[in-house]
């Protein structure tokens, strides 16, 4: 039974690996899924924002009126593009994608002479300003961080030209951040740029969001601030490349042997109440003290036998008597023993009462053959001593040449190894039933 069980444990161990492994791999799958379904949906909020700013109207905003989030030139006043709720709905949108959420920091629209902001910050009243060059916002820009003005020069398609830079510290709110740059072309030349502005952390944090609902232990690999880079910018150009866009993530060690013995406990748990579910099951209809069919399974089961033996323990009683009922168990459990020796795997052996056993053969036998089984199970009980006792067998067999029910089959052998009983003990009757 012991080695029963470590059988069970290493079988619980290997299919939790496999189990864990498949797990690993088809999550990787759904992370990365998630992933690129997300950005697609990023990529469609920014083209419709595209659309809606191309079809805006321009309005007149003074210089200090930071009421609508904008930056202007030095001029006195400037017209600009009204964006203010297609940003905030942009914004809604962005904050509502699990790759940004909380780590969206900002949503900016640079123009030449402006710059439209959510949410506006004092901070950028400078930033915007330093080293431009003719109060030009968008040419600073393009030139910073080396964004294609124009579609035709390249061959690159809209989505190919964004371009991602980070991490880095912000100047003045010491926030440190990725700068997602997305330009805008009219007509293959770009006129503005949008820049989203994300936590640095912002890729670990969606990750932690998906270990936290699917039970994983991902991390990003170790160069994952350059990766972060590469990743959105192939991701937004879906880009393949002999190469699978999306996360290039690693699974700690630590981790997965965890889950592997997790696993490997729940696993040998089932086994363990399986196998008490099928112990309990067995000791309900096995007598444990032979090992045998108890007679309840079968006293009122309606089923059809040929060939059947009736076995009775001879002076059973005076064994008992004589030397206690310790010694007459093991009369009883070593006469089971040989009498199971004695038949085949598919024969059926059923304890009947204190001493008296029945032996149901499977399958159409001749009478000869019955015979000879009966006159085995006679040999195989009389030929060595039980615990330095001579114990000896009365058998009563019936023989059909067709199916007969059980009950009418039992009283035939009955009355044949009362025959037994009467002619001396230690011998076989064997009926004809035709």
């Amino acid at each position: 039974m012991k080695s029963f069980y470590l059988i069970g444990a290493f079988a619980s161990f290997v299919l939790s690996f496999f189990v864990v492994d498949l797990y690993v791999d088809v999550s990787k799958d759904r992370l990365n899924s998630k992933f690129l379904t997300n950005i697609l949906f990023i990529s469609d909020a920014i083209y419709r924002f595209n659309i809606n700013s191309l079809n805006s109207e321009y309005v007149t905003v003074a210089k200090d009126d930071v009421s609508h989030g904008v930056i202007v030139a030095d001029s006195h006043n400037e017209k600009v593009r009204n964006l203010g709720g297609d940003i905030d709905h942009l914004f809604s949108v962005l904050k509502n994608n699990p790759i940004i959420s909380d780590n969206l920091w900002t949503v900016g629209v640079v123009y030449p002479e402006y710059v439209i902001t959510k949410p506006y910050r004092i901070e950028y009243e400078d930033l915007y300003k330093r080293d431009t060059t003719n109060g030009n916002y968008l040419e600073r820009l393009l030139t910073l961080e080396d964004i294609d003005k124009s579609l035709e020069s390249n061959g690159l398609t809209v989505f190919e030209t964004v371009s991602v830079f980070g991490p880095y510290v912000e100047v003045g709110t010491n926030k440190e951040l990725f700068s997602i740059y997305y330009p805008l072309y009219l007509d293959g030349i770009v006129f503005s740029v949008l820049v989203i502005d994300v936590d640095s952390d912002f890729l670990d944090d969606f990750i932690v969001d998906f270990n936290a609902n699917n039970f994983t232990w991902f991390e990003l690999s170790d160069d994952h601030n350059i990766q972060a880079c590469s990743i959105v910018e192939k991701s937004f150009a879906l880009q393949v490349d002999n190469e699978k866009v999306g996360l290039v993530i690693k699974t700690p060690v630590i981790y997965s042997v965890m889950a592997i013995m997790i696993c490997t406990m729940m696993l040998f748990g089932c086994f363990s109440i399986a196998e008490a579910i099928r112990k309990f099951y067995l000791d309900s209809k096995i007598d444990r003290l032979s090992g045998f069919y108890r007679k309840d399974r079968f006293i009122n089961k309606k089923m059809s036998v040929s060939s059947i033996c009736l076995i009775d323990i001879d002076h059973f009683k005076k064994i008992n008597d004589v030397h206690g009922h310790v010694v007459g168990d093991i009369v009883i459990s070593e006469v089971a023993n040989r009498i199971k020796s004695s038949i085949r795997a598919t024969d059926l052996a059923i304890r009947w009462g204190g001493e008296e056993f029945v032996v149901i053969f499977n399958g159409k036998i001749s009478y000869e053959k019955l015979n000879k089984k009966a006159n085995d199970l006679l040999s195989a009980i009389n030929r060595e001593k039980i615990n330095q006792l001579d114990v000896t067998i009365s058998i009563g067999a019936i023989h059909s040449v067709f199916d007969m029910p059980l009950q009418e089959a039992f009283l035939s052998a009955d009355k044949a190894l009362y025959e037994s009983k009467n002619s001396g003990r230690n011998r076989i009757t064997l009926y004809r039933h035709s």
